[in-house]
């Protein structure tokens, strides 16, 4: 349908009111009169403007605002939408055409030494060609210059990033790169460069690499390789003649000179669109191919011109409500006369993260569906990136909605967790985040646990996990009994010579006797391995004798290791986790108490035995399908990447099987590349923060780069700014995290003795 000029001011009026009506209904917003904030007297100014002018008018002024924050009610302006003729018919005064029409070809602008040459050049079209496309509002299209490579050449000529912000800021690249160079050498090395920066593949339909190329491509076997695998990756090679590249450079220089009208002219006339050669190129950008130059606009009865129609970026396929993402909620203005339209997140339906970031200014509120942290969770950022903020915001959130934690807390950075803020709130946080801290409050008790130290409120280990759940089983006993044996061996087994591995075996099959007879703790174990039935030994030769040498290895270590003597508090989930009556508890166990690292790994390793065994009985038993979250600060040094541990196993069989009960693993470090990548990609939901080292830079760049996203500024983000990635988030998404709902003085954790106080009470203090 062919849309005419506006003819009365009402139309226009109707218009806006329709558009604005639906968003202040569904915001609960009652406006001073049904146009707010445009008064009827602006409208009188609109006629004879087409409807997409009304409301490009009206967007301006919406983007006005929000640069002030503030809404400003808007009149009659002077500054009329004139209705211009079509271009057919209009006189041509600027000379542009009559100059680009006389451009001579130059046949050394493609000759092989200018090829970075050509590069600039086409840098400068991509520009051009985004001054000429005008995008929706919801769209931006970026060109990136800076590219990486060795000292004799670039990787790339240019980039356009095209950005989907109605579609959680997905991003398409179109990278580009001349290459004249007919040395077998030469172009295999930049063609390779190209396609590595490009980071192209047929999996990764987002990202696009174009070679511009005037002569055909190389033919020897292995260059003619290289150019078959570049294609099947989905690489494109154009052509670009003597006169495209004439022209070119001729828009180039106009737009550099700064020549007055010339882009109304490069808008209007879009003659970057019209050169053979960016023409390919335009399906790839999400640009409309224009008209051709002069072609008369035919519409049927009309008087005045009708604007081209350009379409945006591609619809998003109609999706089911995901489970990661909450719907976000509009950001309130801070403007005096804006709607009250304070986001507020319900107990029950989300868990708040923070502010969604689009331009690096804040606006809506981003919730995370809580079953998305039953697939667990990692937050990867350097120091000062705000990584314990985001951690502590996390474990406060969900314990606004009843689900309970187990926190592990090497560096005392977590033990505050209960304790209020002194004086004013911070300046980050949301508007509701004073009534939220206060239900946070009153509704969680934080107890301090201190394995090791007598003096705060000790907890014990329990070497075994309960092995007679898993009897029924195999492939669950398999696990229990390698997750057993692995902590058992620090003290029972030592070295590797063939008598160690024997004693390894005898253990395993001791183990699964042990289970499928009632199973029992350490003691029991130590009974049935100094007198070891001949069929508990796995047919293996002198299993009796071997098993009662880890049993007097066993009872030197009760006697030496303090932590396997048992007491009062063993270590038990449904203690940890707390009665579901009462006040939803967060446990944090501080290890202040554990002087060697391998003490501190040997606890965590019999905590993750301890949640491996109980989840089987109480499976998903808590609210939003959670039983709990077990949360490990500084993770890398109980999974790490390379080395083993003694809670690695544990912590890996954990992530793998805790999802189908309902517990959720939040892990935090400073490094991503110090976690164990296998355990890391059963992590549906990551966040990533501030990076310091290029290498780390460019690691997680990599990461967000695979999921459509770039991460040019992770190396500039602010304290409490992440990259957000989970389930039903087309794309990586920034976002804000307020300050922590619980004091978090800055750099300050607390001392031992702080500790062992708080741990004494049973609560922090409130």
């Amino acid at each position: 349908m062919v849309l005419r000029p506006i003819e009365r001011s009402e139309i226009a009026l109707s218009m806006v009111e329709a558009r604005l009506s639906a968003a202040y209904q569904c915001l609960g917003f009652q406006p001073a009169y049904p146009s707010w904030p445009f008064q009827p007297a602006f409208f009188d100014s609109l006629e004879g403007a087409f409807p997409r002018q009304v409301l490009q008018k009206c967007d301006e002024h919406k983007r006005f605002c929000a640069a002030k924050n503030e809404v400003i009610e808007l009149g009659w302006t002077e500054k009329q939408i004139i209705v211009e003729a079509p271009p057919a018919t209009r006189s041509t005064t600027s000379g542009f055409d009559e100059l680009l029409q006389k451009v001579k070809a130059e046949p050394s602008l493609l000759e092989e030494e200018q090829e970075d040459a050509l590069g600039e050049l086409v840098l400068r079209g991509c520009e051009l060609l985004l001054k000429e496309a005008r995008p929706p509002v919801d769209v931006d299209h970026l060109v990136d210059a800076d590219f990486s490579g060795n000292k004799r050449f670039p990787s790339l000529h240019a980039r356009v990033r095209i950005v989907y912000h109605d579609q959680g800021d997905r991003e398409e690249h179109v990278c580009l790169r001349v290459l004249q160079r007919t040395n077998p050498m030469s172009y295999k090395a930049r063609l390779s460069a190209a396609m590595t920066a490009a980071g192209i593949d047929r999996d990764l339909p987002f990202r696009k690499l174009i070679i511009i190329r005037a002569t055909p491509a190389m033919s020897g076997p292995k260059t003619a390789e290289l150019t078959r695998q570049f294609e099947k990756r989905g690489g494109l090679i154009l052509g670009i003649t003597e006169s495209d590249a004439a022209r070119l450079k001729l828009l180039a220089d106009l737009d550099r000179s700064k020549k007055p009208g010339f882009p109304d002219w490069l808008r209007e006339r879009r003659p970057i669109s019209r050169l053979a050669f960016f023409g390919q190129i335009l399906p790839h950008v999400g640009v409309a191919e224009p008209a051709a130059v002069g072609a008369a606009k035919t519409a049927p009865e009309t008087d005045g011109a009708q604007e081209a129609v350009r379409p945006g970026p591609p619809e998003p396929a109609p999706t089911q409500p995901t489970q990661a993402m909450m719907p976000v909620t509009p950001a309130p203005s801070n403007g005096a006369t804006a709607p009250p339209t304070r986001p507020t997140a319900q107990a029950g339906a989300g868990l708040v993260v923070g502010r969604r970031l689009i331009a690096g200014k804040p606006e809506a509120i981003v919730s995370l569906d809580p079953r998305a942290l039953s697939r667990h969770a990692v937050i990867r950022a350097g120091s000062g990136g705000g990584k314990t903020i985001l951690l502590k915001r996390l474990v406060e959130e969900a314990a606004l909605l009843g689900i309970p934690s187990i926190l592990i807390d090497p560096a005392n950075d977590l033990a505050q967790i209960g304790d209020p803020w002194p004086a004013d709130p911070p300046v980050s946080w949301l508007p509701e985040d004073a009534e939220r801290a206060r239900r946070y409050h009153s509704q969680t008790e934080v107890v301090i646990w201190t394995p090791g130290r007598s003096a705060g409120r000790p907890l014990q280990l329990a070497p075994l996990p309960d092995l007679a759940a898993a009897a029924d089983d195999e492939d669950q006993l398999n696990t229990a009994v390698a997750m057993a044996a692995s902590t058992l061996e620090e003290h029972a087994v030592t070295g590797s010579s063939e008598t160690a591995k024997k004693k390894q075996g005898v253990l395993a099959a001791a183990l699964r006797y042990f289970a499928r007879h009632g199973g029992g703790k350490l003691d029991a174990l130590i009974s049935l391995l100094a007198d070891l039935p001949i069929e508990a030994g796995g047919d293996i030769t002198g299993s009796p004798r071997l098993a009662a040498s880890m049993a007097d290895g066993l009872r030197a270590a009760l006697q030496t290791n303090p932590l396997l003597q048992g007491g009062e508090n063993t270590i038990d989930p449904a203690l940890l986790f707390g009665p579901r009556a009462a006040r939803t508890r967060i446990s944090v166990i501080s290890l202040v108490g554990l002087a060697t690292l391998a003490a501190q790994q040997s606890l965590v390793n019999q905590l993750a035995m301890a949640l491996f065994s109980w989840i089987k009985q109480h499976p998903s038993g808590g609210v939003h399908g959670l039983t709990g979250l077990f949360v490990i600060d500084e993770a890398k040094e109980f999974l790490p990447s390379v080395t083993t541990t003694p809670s690695k196993e544990s912590l890996m069989q954990l992530a793998a099987q805790a999802r189908k009960y309902g517990l959720g693993l939040i892990l935090a470090t400073q490094n991503p590349k110090d976690l164990d990548y296998k355990a890391v990609a059963q992590f549906s939901t990551q966040f990533f923060g501030l990076a310091h080292a290029p290498q780390v830079i460019d690691f997680i760049k990599g990461l967000l780069a695979e999921k459509g996203g770039s991460g040019d500024d992770i190396g500039r983000l602010q304290k409490g700014q992440f990259y957000m990635i989970s389930e039903g988030i087309p794309a990586p998404i920034r976002v804000a995290v307020p300050m922590c709902l619980s004091y978090h003085p800055e750099g300050k954790p607390l001392t031992e003795d702080e500790v062992l106080t708080r741990a004494r009470s049973g609560m922090t203090s409130r």
